[in-house]
């Protein structure tokens, strides 16, 4: 704290936080609206001046209410503490203290001061932990970070496609403005303002006073004060501009990524203000590189202000024109369809292939409407640039993804053109490589950014191909004869209801989060979520149904969730079948057509879901479980319980002790209860009154019936709709029939239905039904995906359901031949075995004959290596997995509970063995969870194999 202490400007912040901190610990999951934070979060040093010299300024509390700023304190102290920090343990014991579990290996208490110090540093930008998890190990990669910040279709297009590594670089070198729906927002990045004379200071004063953004911050104050902004000076010379209402929060990682990757100097503007508002402030506040060789520093200022004055407006005008380019008509101009005559009507089919030139004609017209003339500069910098695009085309090997990365950081703004000066004309070969790689890496930039999804936009599918003819394109009309058929289609079987276009706002619902994609002769539709608030909503509720589908299983009729009960039922109608004298069986699948969209909305979400919650109140939870003697912490999902079985402490100790025995368990954020009545809310506004937006079609429509796939509840919302089939209109065959419990097996996965019967008239009954369907229910049947098998009438004896081979005669499955051979019911009456004329060796056999090898490879002091000792202890349980089955019995239907069964007695007889030798003093170079992570790995890779 002593660092922190010296600076006098952050002692008021300090002050709070050690007084307010440890209140925001307790009692984290306080509502705000009650009033318990208000007063206190408008004491904070936060909702002051950018004036006082805080280290952080948020939105003051005149402008936003102090209930939202609680909101986003608590969102601090949440994200502060989820996020994995190197001293993460010190977080998750305070937690553990609060939440009143205790644990004899916690590590040591957490100290005040370091809470302090990460709040510090979130708070101003510099926390080095929040990027440390990377999709590729690098510390500054963070994909589709800016796109998220962007809020622009085409924009998280062109971002997405030319890669994080490009983004950063291009984000370095130019200035990216564009229009959003609440205003415009401009990036702008460079290097740290250097000193008047260019020269590097002589003493400490001089880079001192180098280091200080004094001069920066006037103007950026004097700007924010004009346009009525919040400024937020932190250290690196970081400012972060946002409006009071309506801003877009951005978070600290993109800023510590800016500022590891683009240089200490980022300015991130969000205003309300309009193009030339936003370009003085990028004059007044964006100075550029000195250290490059353009002349003196101010002479590189005005030319680096007038590119940014020039180069706004030209981007802007970009996406304007490339939102209105006639894509379509250019296509029907420059690739004209084949007609093909024949003695009937005249037919017109659209080609397979276009020519390359047809292709370099189309692109460079598409260029011509997209690109202005200013971009170039001058007529021959276009010819340069046509030159490009047919080379582009000729050459698929230049659309390589891969050349965007090392050369996008060569191209900057040069006096209005973007590519800066292309002169192909040069004698030097190597000048001419290094002109032809710049103009190569700036067309894969637009038309992997820009040309092609305005392209995908307008209907016309392109796709890249290996050769001469490197395009193909999908005819217009056609794809709008299609659209309006299926749209004809879906409206009368009344799946859409079609909107008036009358432009009134107020007639149309105000989600619009569904789109439909096409699937062969329909649509289907696909949930997107919009934000991360509509993301935890479906999470929330997902966790809320499955809990309720536990505990009321009837419900939903023959439905499996996994194939542990899959396995557990086939095995139980087996023991069945052969203790009733193996008589014939007859099997049958069938799959139900369309399942997602014939779902009934209105009986599902007025009269069957309000049925399946039963609780008043709701506790949900998040939690983390760390066994005892493991360093390393694991999270879990949303738990959920009813809120009369008490606290969360208590439905962790009664039931998620029991699944990880021997571990502690900790709340990641205090519980919540949630009403019955918000949760039917959240599901009808979730699944109900849709609005559908369909690519080619006139009008948007209405979602009359169906749920959306894509989001986590629609499996179990199909899965309570065909469970009440089930009940109502299968469930009298079961209780007629004479032998109930042991004639009939139906077993349904989503939409897969299988059913197994060894009475004739059931069997045939059943059938009957099923292949009848209900429209109350929303079931019918897809014939030509169904299938019935008949011994007596044909020769098949196997059956196959959700990739599982079923042998009608031993009822034996059989997983497709890329995953495993073999496989067989643990426990049956009669297994058969891989080898013929051997018998497979038991669990506790081969149990045995792993520790027997294990012994002389641990105690062997030629092998003190690691490499050999884990090498050695792969080939020993190989070896022992071997006399099971040969790749048989060490993986089950289940896929987990003959796997867990041999893990288990695998890892005993390993821990036992490592016990002995260390007892008789013996040096063994590895441990039980050495042991216990190689035996997982060999055993995973046999299974899904």
């Amino acid at each position: 704290m002593r660092q922190w202490r010296a600076d006098e400007r952050r002692r008021p912040l300090v002050q709070w936080l050690e007084d307010e901190l440890p209140l925001a610990l307790t009692s984290f999951a306080v509502d705000s609206s009650q009033g318990t934070w208000t007063e206190r979060l408008r004491c904070c040093p936060l909702h002051r001046d950018v004036s006082c010299g805080a280290p952080y300024s948020s939105i003051a509390a005149d402008d936003l209410p102090a209930c939202a700023a609680a909101r986003e304190f608590f969102s601090l102290v949440q994200s502060l503490i989820v996020i994995d920090y190197p001293s993460r343990h010190h977080v998750q014991s305070a937690h553990r203290r609060v939440g009143g579990l205790s644990d004899a290996t916690a590590p040591p208490p957490l100290r005040q001061g370091d809470v302090v110090r990460r709040v510090l540093e979130h708070l101003e930008g510099r926390d080095e932990y929040l990027l440390a998890r990377g999709h590729d190990g690098s510390r500054y990669h963070f994909p589709n970070t800016v796109a998220a910040m962007l809020c622009s279709p085409q924009w998280e297009t062109l971002l997405a496609r030319i890669g994080d590594h490009a983004m950063l670089t291009l984000l370095l070198k130019h200035t990216i403005a564009m229009r959003t729906p609440n205003g415009c927002l401009i990036q702008l990045s460079g290097a740290v303002p250097q000193l008047e004379s260019g020269r590097p200071p002589e003493d400490g004063a001089a880079r001192r006073r180098k280091r200080r953004p004094s001069e920066l911050s006037r103007t950026v104050h004097a700007g924010v004060k004009r346009r009525r902004a919040v400024a937020v000076p932190s250290p690196g010379h970081t400012c972060h501009l946002q409006m009071p209402r309506g801003g877009l929060p951005v978070d600290a990682a993109v800023l510590n990524g800016f500022r590891g990757r683009l240089g200490p100097h980022c300015v991130l503007l969000r205003t309300q203000v309009s193009c030339r508002g936003a370009a003085w402030l990028a004059r007044r506040c964006f100075w550029g590189d000195a250290s490059s060789n353009q002349g003196s520093a101010g002479r590189w200022r005005r030319n680096t202000t007038a590119l940014i004055a020039s180069a706004t407006p030209l981007m802007l005008r970009m996406l304007r024109s490339a939102r209105h380019a006639p894509v379509a008509v250019l296509l029907d101009q420059n690739c004209p369809r084949r007609e093909t005559r024949s003695a009937g009507p005249r037919l017109r089919t659209p080609p397979p292939w276009c020519s390359a030139r047809a292709v370099e004609k189309f692109l460079l017209r598409v260029c011509r409407c997209v690109l202005p003339t200013e971009l170039f500069g001058s007529d021959h910098n276009r010819v340069v640039f046509e030159d490009a695009v047919r080379t582009f085309v000729r050459l698929p090997n230049h659309t390589s993804h891969l050349e965007v990365t090392p050369w996008a950081g060569r191209f900057r703004l040069n006096d209005c053109n973007l590519f800066g000066d292309l002169r192909a004309r040069h004698r030097n070969p190597t000048q001419q490589r290094y002109c032809r790689r710049r103009i190569s890496c700036m067309l894969t930039f637009l038309f992997s950014g820009l040309i092609v999804p305005l392209v995908r936009e307008n209907l016309v599918a392109l796709e890249g191909v290996r050769g001469s003819a490197s395009f193909t394109f999908c005819r217009k009309d056609a794809y709008a004869r299609f659209v309006a058929t299926a749209c004809a289609s879906a409206v009368e079987d009344g799946l859409l209801a079609p909107i008036a276009p009358d432009g009134r706002k107020s007639r149309m619902p105000a989600k619009m989060s569904l789109q439909m994609v096409p699937k062969r002769a329909g649509f289907r539709a696909v949930q997107s979520f919009r934000s991360a608030e509509d993301l935890a909503t479906a999470r929330v509720m997902n966790a809320i149904l499955l809990y309720e589908k536990m505990a009321h299983a009837p419900l939903f009729g023959a439905s499996v969730t996994c194939v542990e009960h899959i396995h557990e039922r086939l095995l139980a109608f087996k023991h069945r079948w052969v203790r009733a004298g193996r008589p014939p069986v007859f099997a049958a699948r069938f799959d139900f057509k369309n399942a997602f969209d014939r779902v009934p909305l209105q009986r599902l979400l007025y009269h069957e879901l309000p049925r399946l919650l039963s609780r008043d109140n709701y506790i949900l939870a998040r939690y983390v479980f760390r066994k005892r003697g493991t360093a390393s912490w694991r999270r879990g999902y949303v738990v959920c319980s009813p809120a009369e079985m008490g606290s969360f402490e208590q439905v962790v100790r009664e039931r998620l002790c029991r699944q990880h025995g021997g571990c502690s368990i900790v709340d990641e954020v205090a519980a919540q209860v949630v009403s019955r009545r918000e949760i039917l809310r959240w599901v009808r506004a979730h699944v109900g009154q849709n609005v559908v937006r369909i690519p080619g079609a006139s009008c948007s429509f209405i979602q009359r019936r169906g749920v959306p796939q894509g989001s986590p509840v629609s499996s179990i919302l199909c899965d309570l709709m065909f469970g009440q089939f089930e009940r109502h209109c299968l469930c009298t065959l079961f209780q007629e029939s004479s032998c109930a419990n042991t004639s009939m097996l139906l077993l349904r996965y989503v939409d897969d239905v299988l059913l197994l019967s060894t009475d004739r008239r059931c069997f045939d009954d059943t059938c009957s039904r099923i292949l009848c369907g209900s429209r109350r229910f929303g079931v019918c049947v897809n014939r030509g995906k169904s299938q019935i098998l008949d011994r007596q009438r044909t020769a098949r004896d196997d059956i196959t359901w959700c990739g599982i081979s079923l042998c009608l005669q031993s009822l034996e499955c059989t997983l497709p031949p890329t995953r495993v051979r073999s496989v067989h019911l643990d426990g049956a009456p009669a297994a058969s075995t891989s080898r013929r004329g051997t018998r497979p060796a038991s669990m506790a056999e081969s149990a045995e004959c792993f520790g027997s090898l294990l012994s002389p490879v641990l105690l062997d002091e030629r092998l003190n290596s690691r490499a050999i000792v884990l090498r050695n202890l792969c080939d020993c349980l190989r070896s022992a997995l071997r006399r099971i089955g040969a790749d048989t019995a060490d993986c089950s239907l289940s896929g987990g509970l003959r796997r867990r069964g041999v893990m288990r007695n695998f890892e005993n007889v390993a821990i036992r063995v490592l016990q002995r030798l260390r007892a008789r003093g013996a040096h063994c170079t590895l441990g039980p969870r050495d042991v216990r992570a190689t035996l997982r790995r060999e055993i995973m890779m046999r299974t899904c194999r």
